[in-house]
């Protein structure tokens, strides 16, 4: 079992988004601030008004030079795409290590992380529910806890495979068992940490907990975007795509099974512009 007070000592390492990305998320949560309430929350960030900025222009093409303000980045993007951009930028580094403990080479969460994000922009194409704005932010984060279970999994020499016994690996139930916590509960403590918001904390939390009718729809779409994102060979590691559609949340969003066929191949098309984007965000090349 690992230590609760190791277990905070390890999230805390983990560098905080600016509070400027903390105020546009609690904005964004809230559904009620106007253009300019968010673009002033925005301005005090030179670094997150680059990102944004950058990303705006990458999908306007031969009309990027027009965007100079922050103001028209946010209504190219929307108030999900903005956030989704904040978020993707702040957790891009940690996301980009390597993961032993789960099978991930160096890169393949935040692959996984994009593809999902992507997944549910997708999504949100091929259903009438109107998903809270943090939902791409929250799918891109939804495994986040590994990077934390992974370090202490590494510390006491055990993977994955280890904790299942040989048995094929069922996601937080093998971490749940043997170290005490799961990447789900790890990722959902990390994002209250960072000041996130209630929404995209539950998302995080419950994206492998069995359907309910009272779960929020953000729940639903993150479970199949990264079902969708398995099936393109994303962040699949030792657990492998160990995953079935989950009809219950399908039906709440009214996805049908060519409507998820199509969100998969559709997300597969726009995948390699997608991560040249996010990898703009995070600085790196690849």
């Amino acid at each position: 079992m690992i230590a609760f007070l190791d277990l905070v000592r390890d999230i805390d390492l983990l560098p905080a988004p600016s509070s400027a990305v903390v105020k546009f998320a609690s904005l964004a949560a809230e559904g009620s601030a106007d253009l300019e309430e968010l673009a002033s929350t925005v301005r005090y960030d030179a670094l997150l008004t680059q990102q944004l900025l950058a990303r705006a222009r990458a999908t306007q093409g031969e009309r990027a030079e027009g965007i100079t303000q922050v103001r028209d980045a946010l209504v190219i993007l929307g108030t999900a795409g903005a956030l989704e951009t904040a978020v993707m930028h702040h957790a891009a580094r940690p996301m980009m290590a390597a993961l032993p403990a789960y099978g991930l080479g160096e890169g393949e969460l935040w692959r996984h992380g994009v593809a999902s994000s992507l997944a549910v922009e997708v999504i949100e194409t091929v259903i009438s529910t109107e998903l809270p704005a943090g939902t791409r932010a929250a799918a891109f984060l939804h495994d986040v806890g590994k990077i934390v279970l992974a370090r202490c999994m590494d510390e006491n020499g055990l993977t994955l495979g280890e904790l299942s016994q040989g048995r094929p690996p069922v996601f937080g139930q093998a971490e749940l068992e043997t170290l005490g916590f799961s990447h789900t509960m790890v990722g959902a403590r990390i994002a209250q940490r960072w000041t996130l918001g209630p929404d995209i904390v539950t998302a995080i939390r419950n994206h492998h907990d069995p359907s309910s009718a009272e779960e929020p729809a953000s729940v639903g779409a993150i479970r199949i975007a990264n079902l969708a994102a398995k099936v393109a060979g994303c962040g699949l590691g030792a657990e492998g795509l160990g995953l079935s559609i989950d009809a219950a949340a399908c039906g709440r969003l009214g996805i049908t099974r060519q409507d998820f066929e199509f969100v998969c191949a559709e997300m597969h098309s726009r995948l390699p512009g997608a991560l040249r984007a996010a990898a703009v965000l995070a600085g790196v090349a690849r």
